[in-house]
């Protein structure tokens, strides 16, 4: 009986180390990830993502790392990254993302089309789109010439100027630009020897006329309340940045404008959510569910209205406008401007950061 006694006493120890065992190694699992650098409101961004996870992941902890993707290089210890899809090109060839299957993550069909489509050359997708931005107009509806213009050539020969930041990237993003506009050819962005015979330096120079002096220089980021404040007609911004109107806000219009004086060929940045190279099979199928998270669509509605302020941030997902537009009738021209057909994704060729003053 004694011997019974042990053994049953030895089996209930050995399942309570097991147990102990298995719930502490779930509690040790980590996912990281990072967010795109600039991101408007990020801190929020992860709140609302950290809380999701937790009904999904009780048992696994998710850590947001500090990564920017212009000049960190390889994303060591990061699971899901979160870069620009200016740079995928880069990326894909210095190894640092999986190749993803988009329809085992999201559902294809509430996403506009040009944000699926891969960089030229590859038939995988190495990124699932979360926000998109692009290059807009922001002006004054009362402001006639920027009322009509259509290209950087005809505001630089009205009487009216915008605010256009160089701070950043120098004139380089803005003649990446006009080289598709020039040439009618999205993808000569990405080879940067099909760009070498491409003249801009009229564009260049429209560029300069068309903005206000003072502030070619300054932080992007401070044209909204400039704007507001009267200091020009409007300005070359994100959609985000509309988040800090108010003055002006009503009498608002937004447009893209051509960067030549051929149509616009409409390009978008977009922060794309990604699989580090580095990630073992194992912790795949985790990093898949927090893609599905940031990518989900009442996810992305949470983060564009913050204390109840829209944030104006786009989505890559149709159904997104059709909720936001009731209630922030902004969103019904967001809707206009990326539903065009034409649109496509901005990347640039490999070592496009390396010939910029940024790194």
């Amino acid at each position: 009986m004694p011997g019974a006694v042990y053994l049953a006493a030895v089996i209930i120890l050995a399942a309570a180390i097991l147990f102990v065992a298995v719930t502490q190694s779930k509690k040790d699992r980590t996912v990281t990830y990072s967010l795109y650098p600039y991101l408007p409101e990020a801190g929020y961004y992860s709140e609302v993502l950290e809380e999701e996870w937790s009904k999904l992941h009780p048992d696994v902890t998710l850590e947001h790392m500090p990564y920017n993707c212009y000049s960190d290089g390889r994303p060591e210890g990061i699971d899901v990254v979160m870069y620009d899809v200016l740079l995928e090109k880069e990326f894909v060839e210095k190894d640092y993302l999986k190749p993803l299957d988009v329809h085992d993550l999201i559902d294809t069909e509430d996403f506009y089309g040009f944000t699926l489509e891969p960089a030229d050359g590859y038939q995988d997708n190495y990124g699932v789109p979360v926000f998109l931005c692009c290059d807009l107009m922001i002006y004054d509806r009362n402001d006639s010439e920027l009322n009509k213009a259509e290209n950087i050539f005809d505001v630089a020969g009205s009487d009216s100027s915008i605010l256009i930041s160089f701070a950043m990237y120098g004139y380089d993003i803005y003649l990446l630009d006009a080289a598709a506009d020039k040439t009618q050819d999205p993808v000569a962005t990405q080879y940067k020897d099909r760009l070498k015979d491409i003249d801009v330096s009229a564009n260049r120079k429209a560029l300069a006329n068309a903005a206000v002096p003072e502030y070619r220089d300054a932080d992007s980021s401070d044209f909204a309340g400039l704007y507001d404040s009267g200091a020009a007609g409007g300005y070359i911004g994100y959609a985000e940045t509309m988040r800090s109107l108010s003055a002006r806000l009503d009498r608002t219009e937004i447009k893209q404008i051509s960067m030549d004086e051929q149509d616009n060929v409409p390009l978008y940045y977009c922060d794309m959510a990604g699989i580090s190279a580095d990630v073992p099979e194992d912790q795949i199928g985790l990093c898949m569910d927090l893609i599905r998270i940031m990518t989900d669509r009442e996810v992305m509605e949470r983060a564009s209205v913050k204390d109840g302020r829209p944030q104006y941030l786009m989505s890559p997902r149709i159904s997104f406008y059709d909720d936001m537009e009731k209630e922030y009738p902004m969103y019904a021209k967001l809707k206009d401007i990326v539903a065009n057909e034409n649109n496509r994704l901005f990347r640039a060729y490999g070592s496009f950061m390396d010939d910029t003053n940024r790194r």
